[in-house]
C-alpha cells in the first residue's frame, strides 16, 4: 500500500516505481516470445542441429529486435534497469513511500547553494528509502533527449566508502506520443534510464557526486534537476514535519 502525500486524482502509475515493473515486464515478454519464436524454428530440424539452429535463430531475432542498440550500450542500458529493479523491489519493502510534490513548488523553495540538501539530515523525516514525485510540469526534459524528462528521485541513505551520506537516484518519465515500440531496443533504452547523486552527510552543500546514465549526468538538465531536487526535499520534509505536529 502506497503512503504518500500524493494530490486527489493522481493514480499509482502516476509514480515511477509503479510505472517501471509494468516496462520491465513487457520487455521479459519479448524476450520470452523471441525465446519460443527460435524453439518453434529449431524444432524442424533434427535433433542433431537443434542446439544450433535455437543459437543462431534467438540471436538474429534478439539483434533485429534491439535495433541501433549495440552491444555496450545494451550492457549498460540492462545494468542501470537492474539497479533500478533493485531500487523498486527495495521501495516496496521500505512501505512504498511517496512524497508528491507535483505542482507544489514555488520559488521561495528553490534554496541558496549553501543551504542544498540540509534537511537530508532529519532522519526522521526521511529514515529509509522513499520516492520523491515531481512530475512533468516543472520542465525538467532532457536537451539531448527530449523524449524523456526527469520525473523524480529516490531517497536513501548510502555510504560512499567511510563516509555517510545521502544518494538521490533520478527517474525518467517519457513525454506523451513518445512511448516505445515494443522491441526490445527501444523498451531497454526507455527503462534503463537513471542517474544518481550522492551528498555527503557532513558537508550537504558540497557539489553531488554523479554517478548512471552518460545521457543524463552530460545532459545541461541535470542542474536544474539537482536544484529542483533540493527545493522538493524541502517540501517534502516541511510537509512531513507539519503531519507529524498533528
Amino acid at each position: 500500500m502506497i503512503s504518500s502525500t500524493a494530490f486527489e486524482g493522481i493514480t499509482v502509475t502516476d509514480y515511477f516505481p509503479t510505472r517501471f515493473p509494468i516496462m520491465r515486464a513487457r520487455y521479459d515478454e519479448r524476450l520470452t516470445e523471441i525465446g519460443r519464436a527460435a524453439i518453434a524454428a529449431a524444432k524442424v530440424h533434427g535433433e542433431d542441429r537443434m542446439d544450433a539452429v535455437y543459437a543462431t535463430v534467438r540471436e538474429t531475432l534478439t539483434n533485429a529486435s534491439m535495433g541501433g542498440v549495440g552491444r555496450n550500450e545494451r550492457r549498460l542500458r540492462e545494468h542501470l534497469a537492474d539497479e533500478l529493479e533493485g531500487l523498486c523491489l527495495a521501495w516496496q519493502d521500505a512501505g512504498e513511500v511517496v512524497h508528491d510534490v507535483a505542482g507544489r513548488l514555488e520559488i521561495d523553495d528553490f534554496l541558496s547553494e549553501n543551504d542544498a540538501f540540509a534537511d537530508l539530515q532529519d532522519r526522521d523525516t526521511f529514515p529509509d528509502l522513499s520516492y520523491v514525485h515531481i512530475g512533468e510540469g516543472v520542465g525538467l526534459t532532457l536537451k539531448r533527449l527530449p523524449a524523456f524528462f526527469i520525473d523524480g528521485f529516490f531517497i536513501q541513505p548510502s555510504q560512499l566508502g567511510d563516509d555517510e551520506g545521502t544518494m538521490l537516484t533520478f527517474t525518467c518519465g517519457i513525454a506523451e506520443g513518445a512511448e516505445p515500440a515494443y522491441e526490445l531496443g527501444p523498451l531497454l533504452q526507455a527503462s534503463g534510464r537513471m542517474a544518481s547523486a550522492w551528498i555527503p552527510s557532513d558537508e550537504p552543500g558540497a557539489k553531488p557526486r554523479l554517478f548512471g546514465d552518460p545521457d543524463i549526468i552530460t545532459d545541461s538538465t541535470m542542474y536544474y534537476a539537482l536544484t529542483t531536487a533540493a527545493a522538493s526535499i524541502r517540501v517534502a520534509a516541511a510537509r512531513e514535519r507539519s503531519l507529524n505536529c498533528r
